[in-house]
């Protein structure tokens, strides 16, 4: 009972702690000290491509490898291969930070689960001068022609970020148009999760490795004490790394997310308390179940679990959100507000940047300078699912094919949805209901 009684003291420090840096108290928003929004907004700005990261833990040693093969004229097509939240986006983003001056075209683009060809064929051309409004209104076909011809001869690197599918009759590099082999100066790096795809492309696999022990309780140092003011004992931080490297997998994605949500742990007692959260937490290894991602997602979903309640509703609505989206940072601060997961206060737009800094310090998204100077953020694909997850456990639907019968939120997310889909789904609209977006769907008839 003693034990029970420290844990709940424990708790309820918590809770005034998250209380008062949220500002959920009404007698603590309006105290004299100036808000930490505006020199938090200036921290995040970063490069559109490569992340402000500077934890490279074990980048380098597989960029000494890589970089020479992107770089062999012998091979057309790299295909590099590992799981999901691995680490293959940001090992590529500084290949190609290093590599992108020596080619006259460099150019990346996100493909994912549900690319369009037509799409992606128009975003490559944007980067070829006038040839973005020729390829627009022409079938896929004539648009492959157009690229091959603006791309043949030149000194090219096109990276296609997590090609998810590429079998052989749809084999994305043929149907975008790209000029490889036969002389051609064209150099294209894939990432993908599945050899197959790759075999398919007819691509030289690169497959990388997870980290090893060493590498990845160094990269959970780096995020659980970014200050280097570590104040655990050398044998208790062992445990806690030992825990962690149990837990994760040794993948970076979750090593950084437990990581940044273990910081600001200032004893020994407090460390214990959250080592137990840790391995409490419920993460089913045995269960049966057809996504191949879904440990990673229930690693990830430690991190959620550790956030101040205020928080959580912020993180599930990027559930909102199309794959490899971009979102301006004021348009989603102006989301949450409507829906009402910020504190009606006086000045709730920079408790909203508060909010939404925080989430960037745990590494639950990633803010990037957009255009015009505005801040834009985006989120990992495997973070993305958790937060759907989470979204519809919450009483949201996505498609029309979901339940509408009790749900708070529909969010038609998947594009192509019109009046005609609607109706032939007999879908009703729930009374419990409070939230319809569309995004860019055509839909004139609402029931």
């Amino acid at each position: 009972m003693g034990k029970r009684i420290q844990e709940v003291k424990e708790r309820v420090r918590y809770i005034t702690t998250d209380g008062e840096r949220l500002k959920l108290f009404r007698d603590l928003v309006h105290s004299d000290q100036p808000s930490s929004s505006a020199a938090g907004r200036s921290a995040w700005k970063g490069n559109s491509v490569l992340p402000s990261d500077s934890h490279l833990v074990a980048i380098e040693p597989k960029l000494q490898h890589l970089i020479p093969l992107i770089d062999d004229s012998t091979v057309p097509v790299i295909a590099l291969v590992a799981m999901g939240a691995a680490g293959k986006t940001f090992l590529l983003q500084n290949a190609f930070e290093r590599l992108k001056q020596r080619y006259e075209h460099s150019i990346w683009l996100s493909v994912s689960q549900s690319y369009s060809v037509h799409k992606l064929q128009c975003d490559l051309a944007s980067h070829l001068g006038d040839l973005e409004a020729r390829v627009k209104d022409v079938s896929d076909e004539r648009a492959a022609e157009l690229i091959h011809a603006g791309l043949q001869g030149t000194k090219s690197l096109i990276v296609l970020d997590d090609v998810w599918r590429a079998a052989r009759v749809d084999n994305i590099i043929t149907s975008l148009g790209l000029p490889i082999g036969q002389g051609s100066q064209c150099k294209v790096v894939v990432t993908n999760r599945n050899r197959g795809v790759a075999q398919n492309l007819s691509a030289l696999i690169y497959e990388m490795k997870l980290l090893s022990k060493e590498d990845s309780r160094q990269l959970f140092c780096a995020y659980a004490f970014p200050s280097d003011d570590c104040n655990l004992p050398p044998q208790d931080l062992q445990v806690v790394a030992a825990e962690v490297q149990k837990q994760c997998g040794r993948l970076p994605l979750a090593f950084k997310t437990i990581g940044a949500s273990l910081s600001g742990c200032t004893d020994t007692s407090e460390w214990n308390s959250r080592l137990s959260w840790l391995k409490q937490s419920e993460l089913h290894p045995q269960k049966e179940v057809t996504n191949p991602d879904y440990r990673i997602i229930e690693i990830l979903r430690l991190s959620y679990d550790s956030l101040p309640a205020a928080l959580k509703p912020c993180f599930s609505y990027m559930s909102y959100f199309p794959e490899d989206g971009r979102v301006d940072c004021n348009y989603l601060i102006n989301l949450w507000i409507a829906e009402g997961f910020i504190p009606q206060v006086e000045d709730q737009w920079e408790v909203a940047w508060d909010y939404l800094h925080q989430l960037a310090n745990l590494c639950l998204f990633e803010v990037l300078e957009g255009e015009f100077t505005n801040e834009i953020c985006k989120i990992h694909d495997l973070l993305r699912d958790l937060a759907i997850d989470i979204s519809k456990e919450n009483r949201c639907a996505f498609d029309i094919e979901d339940d509408f019968t009790s749900v708070k939120r529909i969010l038609l997310a998947k594009q192509e949805i019109d009046d005609m889909v609607i109706a032939q789904s007999r879908a009703s609209c729930p009374r419990s209901l409070r939230t319809l977006s569309l995004l860019v769907n055509p839909i004139n008839k609402i029931e």
